[in-house]
């Protein structure tokens, strides 16, 4: 769409998809909430890495999605330059790259729906984050950075899904946003 309407146009609709979700929020009953009480320790005491097998909480997902997110979410940043510089591209080739991580993304999104999954599943889904996001900066031809995107983006949401359901479940609920 970029290629085709402009970048403008884009953001415009964005913020359209939104409305939905701004209008649902505005709609909802708030009397139906009901609050927890605050917890009274610190969130670094909480959320402590166990030792020596014990049952990792919540602390090992954290430490993984800050490792990952400080060293690798960035890819999304660095796309268009990777589109432009190493594969002389523009708008379109950008937009066929986003796509290719957007249908990995979808699979992924119900792959990860499907079924209950435990921290190993959490360790691989990282694993072939990485070893995907490798295999699409040494690309050597397009075609092959499409398929190594479509699996980035599998593994993307993959790993996020599988973070934020375990972080959420782990969680007691004085600790969760409120």
């Amino acid at each position: 769409m970029i290629a085709s309407v402009g970048d403008g146009w884009c953001f415009i609709l964005n913020a359209v998809s939104f409305i939905a979700v701004v209008a649902s929020l505005l709609t909802m009953d708030r009397s139906q909430l009901k609050p927890s009480p605050p917890w009274r320790g610190t969130a670094v005491s909480y959320a402590r890495v166990p030792l020596r097998g014990a049952d990792p909480g919540i602390g090992v997902p954290l430490l993984m999605m800050g490792l990952i997110g400080m060293l690798a979410y960035e890819f999304q940043v660095t796309l268009p330059v990777f589109a432009q510089r190493v594969f002389h591209g523009g708008a379109e080739t950008y937009g066929i790259m986003t796509a290719a991580m957007g249908v990995g993304a979808v699979v992924g999104g119900l792959m990860t729906a499907s079924g209950a999954h435990r921290p190993p599943a959490l360790v691989i889904a990282a694993s072939v984050f990485g070893a995907a996001l490798c295999a699409a900066a040494a690309a050597p031809v397009l075609t092959v950075a499409f398929f190594a995107l479509a699996l980035v983006g599998y593994a993307s949401v993959s790993f996020l899904s599988m973070v934020n359901s375990t972080l959420q479940l782990g969680t007691e609920p004085q600790m969760r946003a409120g």
